[in-house]
């Protein structure tokens, strides 16, 4: 009976008993004596209706709230669950023998007491009147996040005055939507609580519905987001909502139990009780013997290592445990667990079932998941080794298989902790070579395919091999997988770029499918550097004929480029330029076109190698076939026009007649300008390149002429204009990543350094505190996720904000920061120096004296010639520590022009290592420092090729 139907049978039964009133009312005002009294009939047959029919409307609405009510409450329990729903606990014989004792359902250990700061955080931030809706709760894997959540949901339900309905947030699509939709009009407030949040499905329609108006009646509703980092995969997700987060001021981050080991004893000692007691062993904590305890350890290792402990004891052990083995301890014995309960079931009479296709079972429904029989029995067809499945062991196995809680969600573990059941994963697929193939044809959906990939990618941070067991799944199926990987690297769940570029060695893939992927991983390219050469040589070795080829290396080319890898395309742009024309000799109409890119790219990777002569010359050339190119063709050539005057400026900055850098630096800005008017989405973007290259030509060529001409009047123009380019920049770079962080943010520091550089060449020391300040933390920040993009140049930051601070008279400051530039300068490969020689200033070589251990003698610095600039803006007004100088000045004078002399004969190369700048910085440093040893510092500086010592590290894409 539906309620409608309910409703309107209340109400006949009302009519029905108040026309029978009225009947017999009539029958017996029939009689003659009761004749009288007829009115009185109608009167009560009339109420008896009306009585009727109320109750029958009483009736509805009773119906109607009961069905209300149940619809909600399965509504509710479709979308929430009442614990989290990553771990379930398990029924086989030994349940609550193992590490599910680990799970913080389970709360064997008590709630530790460094925990309980974050509880009262979240709990006064849900009860507050007005705050953010959503919270963010981080920690490490293994940390006791869920544990922390797990308590306040706790305390929010048992709040006496208005108690709150809390949900765990199943994952699947459509259920983030869903979610607020009845969390909005929920008749008391309502706490969602999403783990596991950089891999959940909806969260984007969840975070949006949760800032819509809310409803009338409506409680109101809080998010507790749980994830173990909020970094790139959460700047994407905002972006992605298109609404202003509205996110509380602070966010909780659960760190370690214990800073110190002190404390970690102490909390080891706790758990080991605890567990002794759940268990009944008789175990002393103070007799427990763990090694490997570290400052920092996550509380997850830490109570691994008490359970082992107690687990060794209860079997007759007494050895010591090792914190950094106990999970790999706990995983053999839930193995043994595992095939205990299959004999007890009678499978290990069937001779495929064997150890490790128990364990991949599990594995293979871990990483995919399965919600029923028709899951389980497509799984159980994949395991490796699995074969003859026969219907009767097929229903053996899942009955075994329901035992451990992997086909009651959309997504769920084993009986396992989320690092353990990652570990476990990882130790499958590297031990396995069938397991990755298994896993691919598994996981069908990209949904599925996706969701295995970031499990792996998160079971990096506490296991080395995950990268490679995510590389092995990317070759099973690599046309499939590798799109599905790139887009989770550009969502920045994870860092997949070295595991992709490892499973792209030695690949052989259709050169349409190798380009496709290519130009998709392109526009990500500060988070696939190594994917995106890894692709583009794959493009090359594909190549069927030679136009493919060379369109081939032009991508390689522009990969080296887009990735600040430019020293390493001067061979394939070489081969490049070369193949292309041959080409255009026959087909110019064809392949002349794609010359002028060939040849700037050519041009970035000569200024890269210290040539810049050969690069103005190559760049030249690029500006007149792209010249004229535009005049046949402007449509096509000339937005391409821009990028090749801006390397040409470059160049020419660095070459030994740099009088046209400006003109050709104004142009290319102007141009650029103009073209971003008509075409702001394709051209606005590419501007900031092109200010910072005018900026620092304007500081290179201002340089050259202070030097040159002391009193020339045009100094102070180009200062001032130089750095209103650089504020421009930098403005136009901070609004580019706001909106797309993804793309733009990793170009930021580069900008802000040019800006604190060309400062602090304006005597503005001041000011070039703050712009470098944030690059140097946004370069730090950076390299956490990409070291081998960024890390190469902190040092560029970390010497500019070293150079203004001392300025500043914060010379301890800066000493720490030149410091901390040289050891890392002197970290990288040589290689990697030298691609990097034009990026780096000079590192405060005259504090070298004050680093301690480091050496005294500044040649080790491995500097380049021209920071002889510098050193003089350095030095000039500065009391400095001559103690560490050798030998006599005249001596030394004498060793520093021949080496000039030795580079103007050619025998020595003009950037080389073991160039003039140590007899440079030992003459301005003479105790006495007479002017007649600055004047001779600065003819040095001129002499030696026109100040190769500016302050310039752009960084920039398309501006080596």
């Amino acid at each position: 009976m539906t309620r409608g139907q309910a409703g309107w049978y209340g109400r006949g039964a009302g009519v029905a008993v108040g026309t029978g009133l009225a009947g017999a009312t009539g029958w017996l005002t029939s009689w003659p004596e009761y004749i009288d009294t007829a009115p009185l009939g109608l009167t009560v047959g009339a109420a008896g209706a009306v009585v009727g029919f109320a109750a029958g409307a009483w009736w509805d609405r009773r119906a109607a709230r009961l069905e209300a009510e149940r619809f909600e409450r399965e509504r509710w329990a479709g979308l929430f669950s009442d614990s989290p729903t990553q771990a379930l606990p398990t029924q086989d014989a030994d349940g609550g023998q193992g590490a599910e004792l680990l799970l913080p359902q389970a709360a064997v250990v008590d709630f530790e007491r460094a925990h309980r700061p974050h509880v009262v955080q979240i709990r006064t931030w849900c009860t507050e009147p007005e705050p953010g809706r959503v919270w963010l709760l981080a920690g490490g894997p293994g940390a006791g996040k869920t544990r922390v959540a797990m308590r306040v949901v706790q305390q929010l339900r048992g709040l006496p005055d208005q108690p709150w309905d809390c949900g765990w947030l199943r994952p699947g699509p459509g259920k983030g939507e869903a979610a607020a939709d009845l969390a909005d009009t929920w008749d008391r407030p309502v706490l969602i609580i999403v783990d596991d949040a950089d891999l959940h499905d909806d969260l984007s329609a969840l975070l949006a519905a949760a800032h819509r108006p809310r409803g009338e009646h409506a409680k109101g509703f809080r998010i507790l987001l749980v994830a173990r980092e909020f970094g790139a995969w959460w700047d994407y997700t905002k972006q992605k909502v298109r609404v202003s987060i509205d996110t509380a001021a602070e966010s909780t981050w659960v760190g370690p139990l214990a800073a110190d080991l002190q404390g970690q004893r102490v909390a080891t000692r706790r758990a080991v009780s605890a567990f002794a007691a759940r268990l009944e062993v008789p175990v002393r904590a103070d007799n427990v013997v763990l090694r490997g305890l570290q400052p920092g350890t996550p509380a997850m290792l830490l109570h691994a290592a008490a359970l082992e402990s107690v687990l060794q004891t209860r079997d007759g052990y007494h050895a010591p445990v090792d914190v950094n083995d106990a999970v790999d301890s706990l995983l053999d014995r839930e193995v043994e667990r595992w095939v205990r309960e299959a004999r007890r079931q009678n499978l290990t009479h069937y001779p495929q079932v064997t150890e490790e296709v128990l364990r991949d079972t599990l594995v293979l429904a871990t990483l995919v998941g399965g919600r029923d029989d028709a899951d389980a029995a497509l799984l159980l067809r994949h395991v490796p080794g699995l074969t003859d499945l026969t219907p009767d062991l097929a229903g053996k196995l899942l009955n075994w298989m329901r035992l451990y809680g992997v086909l009651a969600e959309y997504r769920a573990r084993p009986h396992l902790p989320a690092v353990l059941a990652e570990t476990l994963v990882v130790k499958a697929l590297t031990g396995n070579p069938m397991m990755a193939g298994a896993v691919a044809r598994l996981a069908g959906t990209p949904e599925q395919a996706s969701y295995a990939l970031a499990v792996l990618t998160r079971a990096a941070a506490h296991s080395p091999a995950a990268m490679t067991a995510a590389g092995l799944l990317i070759q099973a199926d690599p046309l499939r997988l590798l799109p599905i990987a790139i887009e989770l690297v550009r969502r920045g769940v994870g860092s997949l770029d070295p595991a992709i570029a490892d499973a792209l060695k030695g690949m052989t893939l259709p050169w349409d499918a190798a380009l496709r992927l290519h130009d998709d991983a392109f526009r990500s390219s500060s988070r696939l550097s190594l994917t995106l050469i890894a692709l583009a040589t794959v493009l090359v070795a594909c190549a069927p004929d030679k136009p493919r080829r060379a369109a081939s290396l032009d991508r390689m080319c522009a990969s080296l480029v887009m990735t600040s890898y430019l020293g390493e395309a001067l061979k394939p742009a070489e081969d490049a330029v070369r193949l292309l024309r041959t080409l255009a000799r026959s087909r110019a109409d064809r392949h002349l076109p794609s010359l002028p890119g060939a040849l700037t790219v050519l041009a970035g990777a000569l200024h890269q190698s210290r040539r810049p002569d050969d690069a103005a010359e190559a760049a030249r050339e690029a500006v007149k076939l792209r010249s004229d190119l535009a005049d046949t063709d402007p449509e096509q050539h000339l937005p391409l026009l821009p990028g090749a005057l801006t390397v040409l400026a470059a160049a020419l900055r660095d070459s030994r007649d740099p009088s046209e850098a400006v003109t050709f630096a104004r142009e290319a800005v102007a141009r650029r300008r103009q073209l971003a008017r008509t075409d702001p989405d394709r051209h606005r973007p590419l501007l900031p390149a092109a200010l910072t290259t005018l900026a620092s030509v304007l500081h290179q060529v201002r340089r050259d002429a202070e030097i040159q001409e002391p009193e020339h009047s045009d100094i102070d123009a180009r200062r001032a204009e130089a750095v209103v380019l650089a504020r421009e920049a930098v403005a136009l770079r901070r609004e580019l990543a706001a909106a797309d962080p993804d793309e733009h943010l990793a170009l930021l520091p580069g900008a802000l350094t040019v800006l604190a550089s060309v400062l602090y060449s304006a005597e503005l020391w001041d000011e070039a505190i703050a712009p470098a300040r944030e690059a140097v933390a946004l370069r730090r920040s950076l390299a956490n996720g990409h070291p081998d993009h960024h890390r190469p140049l902190l040092p560029a930051a970390l010497a500019i904000l070293a150079c203004a601070l001392h300025k500043s008279a914060l010379r301890g400051e800066a000493e720490a920061y030149a410091a901390e530039a040289i050891t890392l300068w002197e970290s990288l490969p040589a290689a990697e120096r030298n691609q990097r020689w034009s990026v780096f200033p000079a590192p405060l070589a005259h504090l070298s004296s004050a680093l301690g251990a480091r050496s005294a003698d500044p040649a080790p610095l491995d500097i380049g010639i021209g920071q002889g600039v510098m050193l003089l803006a350095i030095t000039d007004d500065d009391e400095v520590d001559t103690s560490w100088h050798r030998g006599e000045p005249s001596a030394r004078r004498d060793a520093l022009f021949e080496s000039l002399e030795e580079i103007d004969d050619g025998r020595k190369p003009p950037y080389d290592s073991d160039d003039p700048v140590q007899g440079l910085a030992i003459m301005v440093y003479d105790a006495a420092r007479p002017e007649s040893a600055l004047t001779s510092a600065r003819e040095v500086v001129v002499h030696a090729g026109r100040d190769r010592g500016r302050v310039l590290m752009d960084g920039e894409k398309g501006a080596p």
